[in-house]
């Protein structure tokens, strides 16, 4: 998996921790120069859009994302833009869950083009092209190519290219193709904000090999129809979601089986030393007809009382011994 393909699970899937009962509704369609979702394009099976602006003023963000493990972090450094360089992010991801899995990401603010040319690989590996008077650069970890005054594309040099043809209204987006309209469906049922939009919303209709990967691991969620998210931040935060099932026997069998999970993880021995049962216990799941809605909130002295718990433990893990710096040729030669 490419660096831009692990930065967009991250982006997406990492925010598949929990979930909320103080978000609710629908959100309807925002103009195309207001909504870079509109701009995805067609044939994908999950879709995320970040309030990047809204997370990087809460100010628990940054220590979350300091939780990360080293690698994770490393990945996301590598993809040339932080927190404080972009204002949203949308993510798309097709074949979620396979080898070839690929990722888009268009990216909103006023934004370091050098920098996010050198997370596309060895300044040397870097080429520049031009497709439809655009220019695009293009290196092994991928293509971006800046598509409106503070928009720009990071995918592979082929779904960079139908992002353009997007933007001068050709091809299909996952907002317009019938082979999306089950996706965008459930994107339109993920929970919104008491006030305001929520900081994370997230769809996904689960491909085979992402089905085969939860079986793998023995997780709930291989029955699921489909799932929709959302995540409100301010007052501590809340995450809400619901997934569909072919019947009210299955939503009432995943149900039962995520609370048994749950509580099954929450009364582990490492759990209750390390003192985080407390923040587990509040996720709740509820069946509802053919749907499971299920809720997490947690006040902001309770974040801040977890936060302080989880970097304690992070700093009491031993930590990998670093290598020895390489040492450097004398010799430089051009590749």
């Amino acid at each position: 998996m490419s660096r831009l393909a692990a930065a967009a699970w991250l982006l997406g899937f990492g925010s598949l921790v929990a979930c909320g009962p103080s978000l609710h509704g629908a959100a309807t369609s925002r103009p195309l120069d207001e909504d870079p979702v509109a701009l995805l394009p067609s044939g994908a099976d999950l879709v995320a859009d970040l309030d990047v602006e809204q997370l990087r003023q809460w100010p628990p963000s940054r220590r979350f994302l300091q939780l990360l493990p080293e690698a994770a972090r490393a990945r996301l450094e590598r993809v040339g833009f932080t927190l404080d360089d972009v204002d949203e992010v949308v993510v798309s991801v097709s074949q979620l869950g396979a080898k070839e899995a690929s990722s888009t990401l268009v990216l909103k603010g006023e934004l370091d083009l050098d920098k996010l040319r050198n997370g596309l690989g060895p300044p040397s590996e870097v080429t520049d092209n031009t497709y439809r008077e655009a220019h695009l650069a293009e290196g092994p970890e991928g293509s971006m190519a800046r598509v409106l005054p503070k928009l720009v594309v990071l995918a592979s040099p082929a779904e960079v290219r139908r992002v353009i043809d997007l933007v001068r209204g050709e091809g299909e987006s996952v907002r317009a193709s019938a082979s999306d309209r089950h996706l965008m469906a459930a994107f339109d049922r993920a929970p919104t904000a008491k006030s305001g939009r929520p900081a994370i919303r997230l769809a996904a209709v689960p491909s085979e090999p992402m089905r085969e990967e939860l079986k793998k691991l023995d997780l709930p969620g291989v029955d699921l129809d489909w799932l929709a998210l959302s995540v409100a931040v301010g007052d501590g935060f809340d995450v809400g979601g619901v997934g569909g099932l072919k019947g009210p026997a299955e939503a009432e069998s995943m149900a039962n089986t995520a609370r048994a999970r749950v509580s099954e993880f929450s009364g582990r021995m490492a759990v209750r030393l390390l003192g985080l049962k407390q923040y587990i216990e509040p996720i709740v799941f509820k069946a509802r007809d053919s749907e499971v809605h299920f809720a997490y909130r947690l006040s902001a002295p309770t974040v801040t009382q977890m936060l302080d718990r989880l970097e304690s433990v992070s700093a009491a893990r031993p930590q990998a011994p670093q290598a020895a710096p390489a040492r450097a040729p004398e010799k430089q030669l051009d590749r």
